[in-house]
């Protein structure tokens, strides 16, 4: 498990591989998926092929981190940086974030959004981000 950054109350860290059935959960709530681009998995089988072929860190150095909150261990969701490339969109990151509806409202993708705008700037050196 690969840390990549922490705040007083978060811990951002790579994926690892048992996380497949909290973002089987988190991306098939209705809810959370109205105010995002993507899709629900069909199945915990399709979850944990996409973690286990999740390529974009050795790719890009960069990608969307699991969110965990200190005082409990507990995922939250994930927030992160995003080479575009699939998009056509040369050389353009942007920033994306999905949580559990039980932490909206505490500010969770506030902070952690900044942590990774943070570290996308003075680690990864990165000039701008995109939309």
């Amino acid at each position: 498990m690969k840390i990549i950054v922490e705040t007083p109350r978060l811990i951002l860290r790579q994926f690892v591989p048992d996380d497949y059935y909290d973002v089987f959960d988190l991306n098939n709530d209705p809810e959370v998926m109205k105010y995002v681009s993507g899709k629900s998995f069909d199945s915990l089988a399709a979850a944990k092929n996409f973690m286990d072929h999740y390529g974009e860190y050795e790719k890009y150095g960069m990608g969307r981190w699991a969110v965990i909150l200190k005082s409990t261990y507990e995922f939250t969701g994930y927030c992160g940086l995003k080479f575009q490339a699939e998009l056509g969109v040369d050389g353009e990151v942007n920033l994306g974030y999905r949580f559990f509806k039980k932490f909206w409202g505490q500010k969770i993708a506030t902070e952690s959004s900044l942590a990774s705008i943070d570290y996308g700037f003075e680690q990864l050196n990165l000039k701008q981000l995109g939309e």
